[in-house]
């Protein structure tokens, strides 16, 4: 398989920089010739920029400023562990690639993306994974999206072509407008409700959900959660328990998994990356 360069959409304000680099890092210890696409609301200093793409160029990769000016955006409802720009992955369509690969910036990526990117889901307009809470709980959503599968927006690979020719851009917007203040995951939600039926399901292995043990627990379902046998190839802090800040869980209940393994990436220095890439 000749290898594609991986257009690659991160959306996030300054303050999680740090976590863009470690996902960043942990990207270039498997991966090479990406073009990353950050969406923001004008928070990195084109000098954070000017540094990253120092280090990316090792790679054959480079980094590249989105900067979302659509300020109704920043009018939709934030929870405790979702801002603003959640919502700038709705802007996709706007990058001139038939395809991008979508990543929220809490999760780490364990190896080569290629099969993944090169995926077929034709007729679609996204592949992704079932969300791995509401995949195994009775859960009701106020637009009866709990009646058909319900993806996880993490990892999103988006047929950007589709995207533009249905308009999905302001689809999502517009349904935005209409729910974004009525529903429990924001932009998930939404992407949900404009997408169902048109998604093509990916393995858990693509989007390993790791604050998901801890929560079946406290329901009383650990039995429908089973430990992967292998590394998953992305890991997804979701839920607010996240690996940079302190574990308020109760003693019984376990702490979210892969919390050593981020910072095993945050604390490599970028002459250590490099390293590991050659080793591969």
């Amino acid at each position: 398989m000749m290898p594609h360069t991986l257009n690659i959409v991160l959306a996030a304000d300054n303050a999680y920089a740090p976590h863009v680099e470690t996902l960043l890092k942990s990207l270039c210890c498997h991966n090479r010739q990406m073009r990353v696409y950050l969406f923001h609301r004008n928070s990195h200093a084109p000098e954070w920029f000017d540094y990253i793409n120092q280090q990316l160029h090792n790679f054959d990769s480079e980094i590249i400023s989105a900067v979302v000016s659509q300020t109704q955006l920043d009018h939709y409802p934030n929870q405790s562990h979702i801002t603003s720009a959640a919502y700038y992955r709705f802007l996709m369509a706007t990058l001139p690639h038939d395809r991008a690969l979508y990543l929220d910036s809490d999760l780490l990526v364990t190896g080569s993306l290629q099969s993944l990117y090169q995926m077929q889901f034709s007729g679609c307009l996204l592949a992704a994974v079932q969300d791995s809470v509401t995949a195994r709980i009775d859960w009701r959503h106020p637009y009866n999206l709990h009646q058909q599968p319900y993806f996880n927006s993490g990892v999103l690979l988006a047929d950007l072509t589709q995207w533009r020719r249905e308009n999905i851009q302001q689809k999502l917007l517009d349904t935005a407008q209409k729910i974004a203040h009525n529903v429990p995951f924001g932009d998930q939600c939404i992407l949900n409700y404009v997408c169902q039926n048109r998604w093509f399901p990916l393995p858990e292995h693509y989007n390993y959900q790791a604050g998901m043990e801890w929560v079946l627990t406290n329901r009383g379902l650990s039995r429908k959660f089973s430990p992967p046998k292998n590394l998953p190839l992305i890991i997804h802090y979701t839920t607010a328990q996240k690996p940079w800040l302190p574990n308020t869980l109760p003693e019984h209940l376990p702490a979210p998994a892969y919390r050593q393994l981020y910072w095993k990436y945050r604390q490599l220095s970028w002459a250590d990356v490099r390293a590991v890439a050659q080793n591969i």
